[in-house]
C-alpha cells in the first residue's frame, strides 16, 4: 500500500496511468482479442449543466466519461486548468466517471500554454487529448504549409511521448481545414508513432467530404487512427444537414468498416444537430444523446 493518502484524484490518476499501457499496444491489433471500446460523450452540448449534474447524467448513461472541453469557451479555460481541473476530476470520479479525452486548443509546442496544459492533463490521469483546429491559407502554396504542420506534429509527438499522452488530430469538414482531405493527415503522420499522435476519425466529416471515396480515405489513415468520433450528417442539395446518429446514408457504413477492422481507441459520441448555445434546449440535447447512445450501442452489438 502507498505511504501517502490515496485521494480520489490520486486513485483516478493511478488507474489511468496503468491504463496508459494500452497506448503502447499496436494500433491495428487483432480485433478478436480487443475488449469493447470505451464510450465517452462530447461535453459541448452539456456545458450548461453543473459539474455534479453532468457527472450524474454520465453515470445514468453508463458511459466511461466525457470528452471534456478544456479550451477557450469550454468547461474550463486553459489559464484556469491547473486550478479547476482537479475539482472536475474529483466530481466525475465520485460517480465512477472520468475525462477520457480532453478537447484543447493545442496545435504547437510553441504556444505559451502548451506544456502547462499537457503536463496538467498527464498529472490528472488524462491520456488522450484532441488538438485544436488548423487552417490552410488558400492564398498561399499548400505543400509548404503542410511541411509546417508536419514539423509541429513531430515536436508535439515528442512532448506527448515524454508525458505518456496520445494527441489526436481530427479529420474535419470544410473548405480550408487541415485534415479535411485526409491524405494530408496520412502524410503528416507517416513517420510518427500513433501511440503519441494519431487520428481522431470522425464519421460525420468523412461522410461529408468523401461520400463516395471514403473507403480509400479510410484505408489511407487507418494505420494512424487512435480514436473514433461518432456523429452523422448528409447533403441536401448544396446544404449540409446534421442528423441523429444512423439517420444519414454514410456514417453507419463507415462505422461498420471500422468495427470490422477493430476499434483502436475510445469512441466519443458527438451530438451536433441541436443548438448547444441555447440553454433552453438542454433537455432536448440530453434526450438526443440518449437516443444516439442507443444507436451506437446497437452498432457495437
Amino acid at each position: 500500500m502507498p505511504d501517502f493518502p490515496l485521494t480520489r484524484r490520486t486513485f483516478v490518476a493511478t488507474v489511468a496511468t496503468a491504463m496508459g499501457s494500452v497506448l503502447t499496444q499496436p494500433v491495428n491489433a487483432d480485433p478478436r482479442s480487443e475488449p469493447e471500446p470505451e464510450i465517452c460523450v462530447f461535453a459541448k452540448p452539456l456545458q450548461w449543466m453543473s459539474q455534479d449534474d453532468l457527472a450524474r447524467q454520465l453515470a445514468e448513461w453508463q458511459v466511461a466519461g466525457i470528452e471534456a472541453t478544456l479550451r477557450v469557451g469550454g468547461q474550463i479555460e486553459p489559464e484556469r486548468l491547473a486550478d479547476d481541473l482537479p475539482k472536475l476530476v474529483d466530481i466525475l470520479a465520485a460517480r465512477n466517471q472520468r475525462i477520457v479525452i480532453a478537447a484543447t486548443d493545442v496545435v504547437s509546442v510553441k504556444q505559451p500554454l502548451t506544456e502547462t496544459v499537457l503536463s496538467t492533463l498527464a498529472k490528472s490521469g488524462i491520456r488522450y487529448y484532441r488538438l485544436g483546429f488548423q487552417h490552410y491559407r488558400t492564398d498561399k502554396p499548400i505543400l509548404p504549409q503542410l511541411d509546417q504542420f508536419t514539423r509541429e506534429a513531430h515536436d508535439l509527438a515528442q512532448l506527448n511521448a515524454s508525458l505518456g499522452l496520445r494527441g489526436l488530430l481530427q479529420n474535419h469538414a470544410g473548405a480550408d481545414y487541415f485534415g479535411a482531405p485526409l491524405w494530408d493527415l496520412a502524410r503528416v503522420l507517416e513517420q510518427i508513432d500513433p501511440n503519441h499522435l494519431a487520428v481522431a476519425f470522425d464519421t460525420r466529416h468523412i461522410a461529408i467530404e468523401s461520400s463516395q471515396s471514403w473507403p480509400i480515405d479510410y484505408r489511407l489513415v487507418r494505420p494512424s487512427i487512435g480514436a473514433i468520433f461518432c456523429k452523422d450528417a448528409k447533403w441536401e442539395g448544396n446544404k449540409i444537414v446534421d442528423l441523429p446518429l444512423g439517420a444519414g446514408p454514410i456514417a453507419s457504413q463507415v462505422f461498420a468498416q471500422v468495427r470490422k477492422d477493430g476499434i483502436p481507441g475510445p469512441i466519443s459520441l458527438h451530438m451536433e444537430y441541436i443548438d448547444h448555445q441555447d440553454p433552453q434546449l438542454l433537455p432536448q440535447s440530453i434526450a438526443a444523446i440518449t437516443r444516439d447512445l442507443q444507436t451506437l450501442r446497437g452498432w457495437l452489438a
